[in-house]
């Protein structure tokens, strides 16, 4: 695959790059036109999207300018005909323009927030339905992504004095209950053999209106950048507590459950990446983890038959 072009930032132009209009184009066996720039309406993609027409007027989304595009593809080409799934009109890896991924255009779809109860139940019964399809072969680990997903627990130098300096809980709360917590997340087996796809929130589900094909509507479930095998507790866990903290959410517990190791392991994911600070946490990605760390601490007391603590900030 030859790097992406130097073109001007395809997420800052209104337009794409000539080479990644070509690929799209060439990719959706017609030339587009009438692009229309959207990644601004949100995520924390690198990417460039934008929807475009065919000759024939049906509109397109198109995705591209980041390299990890490319897992997403092969997402969608293995994965293509499972209702969850946006339908896939074409794809190119091999240009100069890097890989561009073209799907049925979505925008039509209702997309939360707000979060009803009705949407909640239905995005929680198609997560059990991804869980349960058979993992395509060759597809990665929730292991071979590590350190993304480990127990980030043991790698804060001081948990106690990282919980109370970030104001989810007083120093005297966090040394009589973390241990709890940290054992917890420890004894948390994310490995598993069923198909995960790991950054579900609601920029990345929507739900289609009924069809012929589908009479009841269909969620689907966008952006597979981030799949894998493992346990499907994972993937769960990280949409409640997302959900949660939206407007419409409910608690985490509410929907799931006790889930004492997975709510323990969010909690050190958490705070272990507000601690460390790495370089992509700007002010947006550091309030998004505020709001979650105590939804997902709560959780993880009211599973372990923990006291919840009153946070400091």
């Amino acid at each position: 695959m030859t790097a992406v072009d130097s073109d001007p930032s395809p997420a800052a132009t209104a337009e794409p790059s000539v080479s990644v209009a070509a690929a799209a184009s060439a990719a959706a066996g017609a030339p587009l036109s009438g692009w229309v720039d959207i990644a601004h309406r949100g995520g924390l993609t690198v990417a460039g999207r934008w929807l475009a027409r065919t000759p024939t007027g049906r509109s397109l989304f198109v995705k591209a300018g980041d390299n990890a595009i490319a897992r997403e593809i092969d997402a969608y080409e293995k994965l293509a005909g499972h209702p969850w799934m946006a339908t896939i009109v074409g794809a190119s890896t091999g240009t100069r323009a890097g890989p561009v991924l073209v799907l049925e255009d979505l925008s039509g779809a209702v997309w939360p927030p707000p979060w009803t109860p009705p949407l909640i139940k239905a995005t929680r019964s198609e997560i059990a339905r991804i869980a349960g399809t058979r993992p395509p072969a060759g597809t990665p680990t929730i292991g071979d992504l590590d350190p993304v997903y480990a127990d980030r627990w043991p790698t804060i130098d001081d948990p106690v004095e990282s919980l109370a300096a970030l104001g989810f809980a007083d120093r005297q709360w966090a040394r009589a209950h973390l241990p709890a917590l940290v054992a917890a997340a420890a004894r948390f087996d994310r490995s598993g053999s069923s198909l995960c796809h790991l950054d579900i929130w609601s920029d990345n589900v929507c739900w289609v209106p009924a069809t012929t094909d589908t009479p009841d509507g269909r969620i689907v479930v966008t952006d597979w950048t981030d799949w894998a095998v493992g346990n499907p507790l994972v993937m769960l866990a990280e949409w409640a507590v997302q959900t949660s903290v939206e407007p419409g959410g409910l608690p985490p517990g509410s929907v799931i459950g006790p889930a004492a190791g997975a709510a323990s392991w969010l909690t050190g994911r958490y705070v272990g990446l507000l601690a460390a600070e790495p370089s992509w946490m700007d002010a947006p990605n550091r309030e998004h983890l505020d709001r979650k760390v105590p939804a997902v601490l709560r959780w993880a007391c009211d599973s372990l038959g923990l006291p919840p603590p009153e946070t400091t900030a």
